[in-house]
């Protein structure tokens, strides 16, 4: 305790002071004394120990509101019915540390037989999406990240040991934001309400270990690319070191919203390449070619070598991929021709003198009457030569494959001039 002293004068203002050493031992020793004298009382039986005055217990936590839930139904099909109820029922009898919905009475299936009544709070419901953080709003950190995928790999484990095949799909997580036991910080938890209902738990013949695997190692590479994404908005840069999975990239590009720029970014961080892949590449650099106006002078856009520098990445991969090893040769050689297709016509705009077609229209003939004059120098020149070279190559191999994959549209190919009526047509096939 703090001493107080008073000096005489108008108001007589007390002023705090400290107390001397001594006092302070006097105290010291006045506690330990009746301490002592309590302890012996309690020894000799004077004094009973209920009789001392307890202390009181620590009062709960009441929340001020009650804590208002919704319901939700869930579609499946009715021959799924019994087999989503009996997962949500068993879900809540497993060591999971993701949040789990409370299922409704049997009775709301009188009124509608094809839903799931499943209750959960209402503030705690959320895409996993909507939380990732932008370049103009905040949202979950890398480390936010980080615990939910480990999260989410133990409850995936815990699931397919118990025989329910969880089915991950990151655009449809829904995740709950809660205050971590210390109060200090929020710790987002997954909602495990998705499953794979074409699988019969009674077969016997499912490989559950294998199925597992599959699932953890697709929801540890979908994982990577959010922490990419994450990466870009809060550290921006120009290129991206990492190692992310070709499909995981394409399916979470499809379903978020980036600029130009980090879309690219992130396929760049891409160490492997797949059919799919490459075709979603072609799209979007395709799309952008459809967008370029007709010029009269060289001229030098950002956008275009982004783009350029994208499509190269994802050749030279296509180019270090053996077509032997795809699952259709065919297909990938002909998405390879599309690559090229797309390769060259980026080189053509960054470095042709002018150009004078809209949307990028017959930009490439393979039989070209061109000349260094028309490009903005002669080693910029060999580049286009070369690309037409490799393109025209890379037809003649599709052709060998005798491949049909959908019907004729307009590209950016001119048919040249004594060359086969099948190749180019053919190649025109490809891009639909």
């Amino acid at each position: 305790m703090y001493g107080t002293e008073f000096r005489p004068g108008k108001d007589a203002l007390p002023i705090r002071t400290r107390p001397t050493q001594r006092a302070l031992s006097n105290q010291s020793a006045n506690i330990r004394r009746d301490t002592s004298s309590l302890r012996k009382a309690i020894a000799h039986g004077k004094v009973s120990k209920h009789s001392l005055p307890q202390k009181p217990p620590p009062t709960a936590y009441l929340p001020r509101h009650r804590i208002k839930t919704v319901v939700r139904m869930l579609p499946v099909l009715p021959h799924h019915y019994d087999r989503a109820v009996s997962w949500f029922s068993k879900l809540r009898t497993l060591p999971l540390s993701g949040c789990v919905h409370r299922i409704q009475s049997q009775e709301v299936r009188v009124a509608d037989p094809d839903r799931i009544a499943l209750e959960h709070p209402e503030d705690c419901y959320r895409l996993l999406l909507d939380r990732m953080p932008s370049r103009w709003e905040s949202g979950m950190t890398r480390r936010d990240l980080g615990t939910l995928r480990r999260i989410l790999t133990h409850d995936i484990a815990v699931l397919y040991d118990a025989h329910v095949p969880y089915k991950l799909e990151i655009w449809r997580l829904f995740t709950a934001r809660i205050k971590s036991r210390s109060m200090q910080s929020y710790v987002y938890k997954p909602w495990i309400n998705t499953f794979d209902y074409d699988i019969d738990p009674q077969d016997e013949d499912i490989q559950w270990a294998d199925l597992k695997e599959s699932v953890m190692k697709s929801a540890n590479a979908q994982f990577d690319v959010l922490e990419a994404l994450v990466e870009l908005v809060t550290h921006p840069r120009t290129e991206l070191r990492a190692h992310l999975e070709p499909n995981a990239v394409m399916d979470l590009l499809r379903v978020t919203r980036l600029g130009y720029r980090d879309e690219n970014l992130v396929t760049r961080g891409v160490s492997t390449y797949s059919t799919k892949f490459g075709r979603s590449v072609v799209d979007k650099a395709a799309n952008y070619l459809f967008t370029i106006i007709p010029r009269t002078a060289p001229q030098h856009i950002f956008e275009t070598v982004d783009y350029y520098n994208t499509v190269a990445h994802v050749l030279q991969l296509a180019d270090s991929t053996p077509a032997t090893e795809s699952v259709e040769p065919a297909q990938f050689l002909a998405i390879r021709a599309l690559l090229l297709a797309v390769y060259a016509m980026l080189l053509v705009h960054l470095h042709a003198k002018t150009i004078a077609n809209y949307h990028s229209a017959n930009l490439v003939v393979l039989e070209e009457e061109d000349t260094a004059d028309n490009y903005t120098g002669v080693e910029q020149f060999r580049l286009v030569a070369d690309a037409r070279q490799r393109l025209a190559d890379a037809v003649d191999a599709v052709y060998a494959m005798d491949v049909n994959v959908g019907d004729a549209v307009r590209v950016f190919i001119q048919k040249p001039k004594g060359v086969s009526q099948l190749k180019v047509p053919l190649l025109l096939e490809l891009y639909k």
